[in-house]
């Protein structure tokens, strides 16, 4: 893939999910927020390498390019110069820390029906259309 450029603006997300539990960062803040691993690729990274990135600096998750699966790609309705993309972790067995404990307190398995209650945006769509079920 091509290296991003120009006036869009990029972010990377990532998914890891074993069902019916998904591992997701909970925002400091007195309402519970949860959010996916990810954020801005940076200019001259390709959206997995961004992730890597983020993800490192993020959890401390050491990931490769091969390990992310994309899952969706999604411009914003509203900001229309931003592009998401989110990716798949096929590997669920590597070891993580919550390193970025000024934006999150806690890096943790949720079960799906629970998640979703806190999720938002684009990052509840995803995960709602690729991983939630009736069944949960």
């Amino acid at each position: 893939m091509k290296k991003l450029k120009g006036k869009d603006k990029y972010k990377s997300r990532l998914i890891i999910c074993q069902p019916p539990k998904i591992l997701l960062l909970k925002k400091h803040g007195e309402k519970i927020k949860y959010s996916l691993v990810g954020g801005f690729v940076d200019v001259g990274e390709t959206p997995k390498q961004g992730l890597i990135r983020e993800a490192f600096e993020e959890v401390g998750l050491e990931i490769t390019t091969d390990e992310l699966h994309l899952l969706s790609k999604i411009r914003g309705r509203r900001t229309k110069n931003l592009v998401k993309y989110y990716y798949y972790l096929n590997n669920f067995d590597k070891p993580y820390e919550l390193k970025e404990t000024h934006k999150f307190s806690d890096f943790l398995w949720i079960e799906l029906s629970e998640a979703l209650k806190y999720l938002e945006g684009t990052d509840r769509a995803v995960v709602k259309l690729h991983f939630f079920d009736d069944d949960f």
